[in-house]
């Protein structure tokens, strides 16, 4: 009877979950904060707009250093679409002397670069950037960035791992960019399910198991290589620390698009693991990744909740409604999603905040199986673009701006009202 009982609770408040608001208070006794010199400069809806521009950046700079890295015409008749010579050495040159993104997409719009033809994400990335510059919507916080290493040579694109690094004085961060597929059926490749088992880099705390479970494919791509089992992880975070050293009183953010927010979650995990507490002088490493599927177990979420308990990470894990991407993979509860949910939904409804709270929490968003995501590839396509993720958020700024990612962490711990 009692077993009976509980289960028809559980259901019910599954029930009223998806008509009330949710009760955000998540008492943990064990939350502990370090001394940060600074919070948030920002609101959430800046920060997560920020952010979002900047993971369509990562596109089009990708497509400009493949197209100068192409072979020049040889002369032939079959080569009168490519590019000639001058030409590839035009693109070099604009690619040199950039130094901040703005400069960088300035210089996209030059006639040497034809980056508009390189994919529907692409193009819709650079849709993105534009509609953004057009709007004045504090486009300095973002086009003023200078671009401190880019990183997309073609064994970096063969591994799936497209990143740079970019500083914004004014606004004293370090970003860590992760591009996503630049293809716009790609993402159906995000859907495989195989896991990776792998080193826990927390599991130095109680209670937090030694392996954790992450996608095989996002596995491959941010640590496998020639090095060793955390080869990328390493490369990356012995390139940004000397930033950080030059810039004592900047904060890290991370960030990405689809598989380039999975990348930046799984990373975001690892450096606010780290024993090096540069990454984390100024505040949690601030995560925010775009229409991200899934990254790893239990294991993984059960750690990740750890480090943010510590005060060493924040994530806010941005995504429309209906994005199916953002539903994968489930596999019966197999990965589970980590940070905080901003959920941007449509018709002028108020963006959903969510957070697994407890071991019985079922997120807002449902799960589709690996073939209804391989047979909804126009849902797919439609919902997962920054497009309409900028539109939403462009809606939802005035609820956003209200409140900050740490505020909502404060208020999922019943520490703030």
């Amino acid at each position: 009877m009692k077993f009976v009982l509980t289960q028809f609770l559980v259901f019910f408040s599954h029930l009223v979950s998806d008509v009330v608001a949710l009760d955000r208070a998540y008492a943990r006794p064990s939350i502990t904060f370090a001394n940060y010199t600074h919070g948030d400069f920002d609101n959430l809806y800046d920060n997560a707009k920020d952010m979002t521009i900047l993971s369509q950046y990562a596109y089009v700079h990708a497509a400009m250093v493949k197209e100068s890295e192409e072979e020049p015409a040889s002369g032939g008749f079959m080569s009168r679409k490519e590019p000639t010579a001058e030409t590839i050495e035009k693109r070099l040159q604009l690619l040199e002397t950039a130094t901040t993104i703005g400069e960088f997409l300035d210089y996209n719009e030059d006639d040497a670069f034809q980056t508009d033809k390189e994919g529907s994400v692409v193009k819709d990335s650079i849709e993105v950037v534009k509609t953004d510059l057009s709007e004045g919507d504090n486009i300095g916080r973002t086009m003023d960035s200078v671009v401190v290493a880019f990183h997309a040579s073609k064994e970096d694109i063969k591994k799936s791992c497209v990143w740079s690094i970019t500083k914004h004085e004014e606004q004293k961060r370090i970003v860590v960019i992760f591009r996503g597929t630049s293809n716009s059926g790609d993402w159906v490749k995000d859907a495989l399910i195989f896991q990776k088992h792998v080193d826990n880099p927390a599991k130095n705390r109680a209670n937090i198991p030694d392996k954790i479970g992450i996608h095989s494919g996002f596995a491959n791509a941010l640590l496998q290589d020639e090095d060793g089992p955390t080869g990328y992880v390493a490369k990356i975070m012995a390139e940004l620390r000397p930033v950080l050293e030059e810039n004592p009183d900047h904060s890290l953010f991370i960030t990405g698009h689809s598989l380039g927010g999975a990348m930046a979650t799984l990373f975001g995990f690892f450096v606010a693991a780290s024993d090096d507490d540069i990454y984390v002088k100024n505040s949690p490493v601030r995560v925010f990744s775009v229409s991200s599927p899934r990254v790893g177990d239990k294991a993984f979420r059960d750690s990740f909740k750890q480090l943010e308990e510590e005060g060493r990470v924040r994530h806010a894990r941005i995504h429309n409604a209906r994005d199916k991407v953002a539903m994968l993979p489930y596999i019966g509860g197999l990965y589970r999603h980590v940070g905080l949910e901003v959920k941007l939904r449509f018709k002028g409804l108020e963006p959903r905040l969510d957070y697994p709270r407890y071991e019985g929490w079922t997120q807002h968003s449902k799960s589709v199986s690996y073939w209804q995501q391989i047979t909804s590839s126009i849902d797919a396509v439609k919902f997962h673009g920054c497009s309409l993720v900028r539109q939403r958020l462009k809606l939802a700024s005035e609820e956003l701006k209200k409140t900050t990612l740490e505020n909502e962490y404060l208020k999922m711990w019943g520490l703030s009202d």
